[in-house]
């Protein structure tokens, strides 16, 4: 039993059976456990409930996940089963990409900073090329979503949602395997990169 599982037995205000409906909640979601204080002993049900929200509007964007990128002007450049590549357009659109109402998890990348565009427009000016990774289902080493930047040298690299950089070698050979034997149609000068 996790430690989160002896918690919530220990929670009186909850029956048996609200007890274990939360433990299996948090057991497929673990993502989800960060968002409550868990210092609190005396969680209620309304302490839970925003965290079922979100994982509410993390299974609504799935089922219309093509129209929750266009109406954040994103260009979409690859759609699988599996998951959804799209550039940010604008910074707008990066904000979006990070925030919990795209895919009901967040994320930490500096370029969708709502403080500040300097990230972003640095970027850009440079001559990056960021490419976002929407995962349908979280996937056991890329997470949920991810961020690939391609430098203006053709140098990439990709980070996961708490801005934690990585070689690209093994996502790139990961997508261009999938997006082959789905035979999804991407823009050849997109591929170039992978």
């Amino acid at each position: 039993m996790t430690k989160k599982a002896r918690f919530i037995n220990k929670l009186t205000c909850f029956s048996l059976n609200e007890k274990k409906n939360l433990i299996d909640f948090f057991t497929a979601n673990p993502v989800y456990e960060s968002r409550i204080d868990w210092n609190n002993k005396n969680l209620k049900q309304d302490d839970f409930e925003l965290v079922f929200t979100m994982s509410k509007m993390s299974v609504k964007n799935r089922k219309d996940t093509i129209k929750m990128f266009k109406d954040f002007n994103c260009k979409i450049i690859a759609h699988t089963k599996e998951f959804v590549i799209a550039v940010p357009v604008e910074w707008d659109c990066a904000i979006f990409m990070n925030s919990f109402s795209c895919g009901g998890e967040g994320a930490k990348w500096c370029i969708g900073s709502r403080h500040t565009d300097s990230h972003w427009n640095d970027n850009i000016k440079d001559g990056s090329v960021f490419y976002f990774v929407y995962f349908f289902d979280r996937h056991p080493v890329f997470g949920k979503k991810l961020m690939i930047k391609i430098d203006n040298k053709g140098g990439g690299s990709f980070y996961t949602q708490k801005d934690r950089r990585h070689d690209f070698d093994l996502l790139a050979n990961y997508l261009r395997d999938r997006i082959s034997t789905a035979g999804v149609a991407v823009k050849k000068k997109a591929l170039k990169v992978w």
